[in-house]
């Protein structure tokens, strides 16, 4: 992270409904917000190991007694209008000690903005910070809930939150042109991508790592060894259920494979009963969640990585984040033939294969490892692709919003 600058430029007040500093992106926002010179307070939820009241680097952190959402609608809807009121008295008492100049709204849901508008009444900018397209998130993760009635009124909201936006923040194009279609005000839009930033991976500090995995890797292949990898929440939607089917299909022709699945989740122990079920248990190896330097150690051992996301009006919206964790770190990648996608990465960068193909998925796996020489090519023009979206880049256009705010 950058050094901080005096505080001089103003006040900012964070709102998500999730844990801070767990959740990565946000907390690399507010870090180059802190370093440029703000002074930044974040109004989150709290879990039992978290104090109420913190200051972490220099920014202040509030977080509310809100229950976890669980899985049904009805207790989202409860936690989510409870944390909304709790957010809202906070936000005031703060503001009356020391006033906003900007409160940064980080949807879902889009009537966090709500909280934000009582803050704009007493002279606050509004910036809301796009990071799911909530009438396609509730469309598939709601789908028996999901009618005309309520796509109606999932639309209004998300147009009325933006409405109300000084500034929007969205991580791609194609939710951008979602928003401008459904009327918004493309110049209040801006580009963000949603990157891992170089200084968090420290590359250098693992080089002997790296060097060490190089020449392991060479006597590995010759002995027919070969490790796959997906790091992502394990929800019904990542599609880790296609790489064990894969790694069924691939028992034979590949017997040295191995899949090491990182991340935690809700569909787990479905994923790991269907290894059990296709016979391949030895070979799907359950890591969990893991630190930022363990995950880098396990991204940087594996040969390839792999972004099995199923195709839906949600995820083809969306970057998964994990796929510039793997360019950063050199890896190939094989990926779904998702739009957001297609949108950015040619046909000879990314390895794509067909959503919920299975048997796609096992062979471009085989080819991966049958011809590696082909590989090499498409990680340096992904790299490339990279280069012009590196959070050094991307960083001056997030910070750049508020500066422009302050300008007027």
């Amino acid at each position: 992270m950058p050094v901080n600058k005096p505080d001089s430029l103003g006040h900012v007040g964070v709102i998500r409904y999730g844990f801070f500093p767990a959740d990565r992106g946000v907390r690399r926002e507010v870090e180059e917000l802190r370093a440029e010179g703000f002074n930044v307070c974040v109004v989150c939820r709290r879990d039992e190991r978290q104090a109420a009241v913190e200051t972490i680097d220099g920014i202040h952190i509030h977080r509310l007694p809100v229950g976890g959402r669980g899985d049904s609608l009805w207790s989202y809807l409860v936690s989510t209008k409870v944390f909304c009121l709790l957010a809202t008295l906070r936000l005031v008492w703060l503001h009356q000690r020391k006033p906003f100049q900007f409160v940064q709204v980080n949807n879902p849901p889009d009537y966090l903005t709500a909280v934000a508008i009582v803050l704009r009444l007493l002279g606050a900018k509004i910036i809301l910070r796009v990071q799911q397209p909530v009438p396609e998130h509730f469309e598939v993760r709601y789908s028996k809930w999901y009618h005309k009635p309520i796509s109606r009124v999932l639309r209004l909201t998300e147009t009325v939150s933006v409405k109300v936006s000084d500034r929007v923040i969205v991580q791609n194009r194609r939710i951008r042109d979602r928003l401008g279609e459904r009327g918004a005000d493309l110049n209040k839009i801006a580009m963000v991508m949603d990157v891992i930033a170089d200084s968090a991976i420290r590359l250098d500090e693992h080089q002997l790592l790296v060097d060490k995995i190089t020449d392991a890797r060479k006597g590995e292949r010759r002995q027919g060894i070969f490790t796959i990898v997906t790091h992502l929440p394990v929800e019904r939607d990542s599609g880790v259920d296609m790489v064990v089917k894969a790694v069924a299909r691939l028992q034979d022709r590949l017997p040295g494979l191995a899949y090491r699945l990182i991340g935690g989740g809700s569909y787990i122990a479905r994923v790991l009963r269907l290894a059990q079920e296709m016979n391949v248990s030895d070979r799907v190896q359950f890591v969990g969640a893991l630190g930022i330097d363990e995950m880098i150690g396990e991204i940087l051992t594996a040969d390839i990585g792999i972004v099995p996301v199923k195709k839906n009006p949600y995820t083809d919206l969306l970057h998964s984040t994990t796929i510039y964790d793997y360019i950063a770190m050199g890896k190939p990648i094989i990926a779904s033939r998702l739009e957001a996608l297609t949108a950015y990465f040619a046909e000879d960068s990314l390895i794509y294969f067909e959503s919920e193909d299975a048997d796609d998925l096992a062979e471009k796996i085989y080819s991966v490892f049958a011809y590696p020489e082909d590989v090499g090519i498409r990680v340096s023009n992904t790299s490339d692709i990279y280069d012009a979206h590196r959070w050094e880049r991307e960083r001056k256009k997030y910070v750049g919003v508020y500066q422009q705010l302050l300008k007027g």
